[in-house]
């Protein structure tokens, strides 16, 4: 079988609802593809958050909050009706990761007025954010680190990073990455788009240049525009663009993409490290 039409029974594999002549089809291209398992994988890592989350009644607020955080996704959805192509797997999931958060959020908040007021501002701003823009976005991160525009560093000490945080917005960290062996060269503040500026640090690894961007994630989400994955049982939104790999974690309001020209795969475990 395909994946095109592997992945319209993915979900009813998960649930083992699929007849045994079908489901034994799926099972055999699962063994040689490593797309359809990261598929997957990732509609059971949202299948088990989405049932931990509901063993507990949201708040008042909840659909309100729900409402917000789906208009980003919602606007992924009808741009795929429009173009007359079926809502595939990827429509799905990003909604029901989208329903996991706000739920989560929503439970939450009984117990934090503050931590609903912040996330009432993560929904207005996501809310406020086309996809034309974020495509834009997408594209300057990665033309950035293909010109490698940032040539002379502002910082060259690690411990020097957490000073770019009034600028950016967000706590800001630099992993090592020593585990794979890349070298750090330093770090910059850069205007982009969205945002007021993003965090940039570069790393080498052998011939390789690869560039880190820390940045406010309510002003960019990224995964509007990016295909998701789990890498790491974390959740990891992937692309490519004029030959390069780009990939991207969001935490808790905080923005990840590594840029690179390494395989998607390599990419997008590199940003899973990050956490």
């Amino acid at each position: 079988m395909s994946c095109r039409r592997v992945n319209p029974l993915l979900e009813a594999f998960s649930d083992g609802e699929l007849a045994a002549e079908r489901a034994v089809e799926v099972e055999l291209h699962l063994g040689d593809c490593e797309r359809c398992r990261a598929q997957l994988g990732f509609l059971g890592a949202l299948r088990a958050s989405l049932k931990r989350s509901v063993s507990v009644e949201p708040s008042p607020g909840f659909e309100e909050q729900l409402r917000a955080r789906l208009s980003v996704e919602r606007a992924v959805s009808l741009t795929e009706q429009r173009r007359g192509a079926p809502l595939g797997w990827r429509a799905v999931v990003s909604v029901a990761a989208v329903a996991a958060g706000a739920l989560s959020w929503g439970i939450g908040s009984q117990r934090s007025t503050p931590q609903a007021a912040r996330s009432n501002e993560d929904a207005s701003l996501a809310s406020s954010v086309s996809l034309a823009s974020v495509d834009q976005l997408i594209d300057q991160l990665v033309e950035r680190h293909a010109e490698n525009t940032d040539e002379f560093p502002q910082i060259t000490d690690t411990t020097l990073a957490p000073r770019f945080e009034p600028q950016i917005g967000v706590p800001v960290r630099v992993p090592t990455f020593q585990q794979y062996g890349m070298r750090w060269e330093g770090g910059s503040v850069i205007p982009v788009r969205n945002l007021t500026q993003a965090a940039s640090f570069r790393y080498r690894l052998a011939s390789h240049r690869i560039t880190l961007y820390v940045y406010d994630a309510r002003r960019a989400p990224l995964r509007a525009k990016l295909e998701p994955r789990v890498v790491r049982n974390l959740p990891v939104y992937v692309g490519q663009r004029r030959g390069y790999s780009l990939a991207a974690l969001e935490e808790r309001g905080v923005g990840y993409a590594v840029a690179s020209d390494l395989n998607d795969s390599e990419t997008a475990e590199l940003v899973a490290s990050v956490r």
